[in-house]
């Protein structure tokens, strides 16, 4: 059964048990087709849990899903792309504007993995940006700042703590966009990376747009840094795993000199025993140029990633959040230089403290245990709604509700269709409906086919979404391939045998209510100017 977990005795409380997850997740992770088609309300709560939802997606004509499922899926999926094509808005603005700098930059897993390594766009979800300037870039620190966050308060001590050693990334967060992790380093341990310019000379150019591109990391150095990061992660979601799967599939993994990048910093016990994990959970071959890893480290490792914290979901990045430390006091040669982290990690530099904990009023100490104190009620607050949301997915299916010819899609993260109507016409749009004119698709608006007919169609730079049923559907239809409303009730009084007074009313009705809001443009309209999410 798919809920059965092996229990692991000790430590506080009643043994815990990591349950096991559902195979079709297992193979869709391992890039194979799914042995089982069983898609119910269990598994889709993992799936979502563990950001897997996409992949599903893919995989859905293939799957035994119930049409509510297919329409909540459907509707997901077009919500987290229209996310992605504001995540890579921002990458391309962002490597832009840093280039006209004269700042050369790499961006690390995000939206790039996706067009890299999967197979379509919404099947590896991301929130951010990220971003890693050179080493030999790093004094500039406070320009790159300046010009992605010009308000941001690291801006006068960036500099300084960089090049000490004492911070390896900085976010920058602007309402109501997408977040930017600028990273200074590519593994981000505590203890640097050892050979930053080797890393530097494993990135190469990807293209982003016609006239811009930005450099990643080669498959070689990709996957040891998934690995570093899924252990870092606590192993919690199985997308990770998903990542791992694919960089190794792709073929082009150099092993003896992932090998020795691993060990120019003293991790391979921990990279190695990371890429066991992956490989036994997913039932891949272990790639027979790498030993396994064994001795003392490995067996300290196992102990501290057991097991019953892997694959643990949301709860499993607030509840085990500490054990990232151990990867540094893990590494061969460099116990003091993670002791020395470790001791800047306990007792931050003054500047830090003061610009993290602002609002906090005090001296130093009071404002350093006050703000940690107020981070573990934040984290327990957090484990509370982890718990809340499992309990909410594992819950019935809500019914999908009547499918008019247009109607609202629902569902996370999408936003409802609240337009005011008047007789079948959105506010402010009369004179779109008129039988000569031409209609087409906006370049920024995405449709998603249903396999019952139905369709969904998302607005890519408003993140809105418009679910249409089967009538819906087939007038959608004839007025793309016609590009003409007269044209369209033409093919449409062929297909349904309703008056044409009937027929002309709800087409124009539908029309005027999606011009209302973007998703087609009538006569000599003209796309919308991409938005800069910079």
């Amino acid at each position: 059964m798919d809920d059965i977990g092996v229990s692991v005795a000790g430590g506080k409380g009643p043994a815990r048990s990591r349950p096991r997850l559902s195979p079709v997740l297992i193979d869709l992770a391992a890039d194979r087709a799914p042995r089982s088609n069983r898609i119910d309300q269990h598994v889709w709560a993992e799936a979502a849990d563990h950001r897997m939802l996409g992949l599903v997606h893919s995989w859905a004509p293939e799957l035994a899903l119930t049409h509510d499922l297919q329409v909540r899926l459907a509707e997901r999926a077009v919500a987290v792309q229209a996310h992605l094509h504001r995540v890579r808005e921002t990458l391309r603005s962002s490597v832009e504007r840093l280039s006209a700098a004269g700042l050369e930059v790499a961006t690390l897993k995000g939206v790039t993995a996706e067009d890299r390594w999967y197979a379509r766009s919404g099947e590896r979800p991301c929130g951010d940006v990220d971003l890693w300037m050179s080493g030999q870039r790093q004094g500039q620190a406070s320009e790159a700042l300046r010009i992605l966050g010009p308000d941001h308060p690291w801006i006068p001590h960036i500099d300084r703590m960089v090049t000490s050693g004492r911070l390896q990334a900085v976010t920058i967060s602007t309402d109501g966009a997408i977040d930017i992790d600028l990273h200074f380093d590519p593994l981000k341990l505590g203890i640097p990376t050892r050979a930053n310019g080797s890393w530097w000379d494993r990135t190469v150019e990807f293209p982003l747009a016609a006239d811009t591109s930005v450099r990643v990391l080669d498959d070689t150095a990709s996957l040891l840094q998934f690995l570093v990061h899924l252990n870092k992660d606590r192993f919690q979601r199985l997308l990770g795993f998903a990542d791992v799967a694919r960089v190794i599939g792709s073929g082009r993994v150099e092993w003896e000199a992932f090998h020795d990048l691993a060990r120019a910093d003293g991790i391979e016990v921990a990279v190695l025993s990371s890429l066991e994990v992956v490989v036994d959970e997913l039932g891949l071959a272990w790639p027979g140029a790498l030993p396994r890893p064994s001795g003392t480290r490995a067996r300290l490792w196992s102990a501290l990633w057991p097991p019953r914290i892997r694959l643990r979901g949301s709860e499993g990045r607030l509840r085990y959040r500490m054990r990232q430390n151990g990867i540094g006091l893990l590494a061969r040669g460099r116990a003091a230089e993670a002791a020395w982290w470790w001791t800047r990690d306990l007792w931050p530099p003054r500047v830090a403290v003061e610009l993290q904990y602002a609002d906090v009023a005090g001296p130093y100490l009071w404002k350093l245990l006050r703000g940690r104190w107020r981070g573990t009620l934040a984290q327990r607050r957090g484990l509370a709604r982890v718990r809340l949301q499992q309990r909410e997915l594992e819950g019935p299916v809500p019914d999908a509700g009547d499918q008019g010819t247009a109607r609202p899609a629902t569902g996370p993260a999408v936003a409802a269709d609240r337009a005011a109507a008047t007789d079948g016409r959105v506010e402010g749009s009369e004179g779109l409906t008129d039988g000569s004119s031409s209609v087409r698709v906006p370049s920024d608006v995405l449709v998603q086919k249903l396999p019952d007919g139905d369709a969904i169609l998302v607005h890519l730079a408003t993140e809105e979404c418009f679910t249409l049923d089967g009538t819906g559907t087939a007038m959608w239809d004839a007025l793309v391939a016609t590009g003409g409303l007269e044209t369209a009730l033409g093919v449409l009084r062929e297909r349904f045998d309703i008056p044409e007074d009937m027929l002309r009313r709800d087409l124009e009705a539908l029309v005027s209510r999606l011009a209302g809001k973007g998703l087609l443009l009538c006569g000599g309209e003209t796309d919308r100017q991409p938005v800069d999410e910079g």
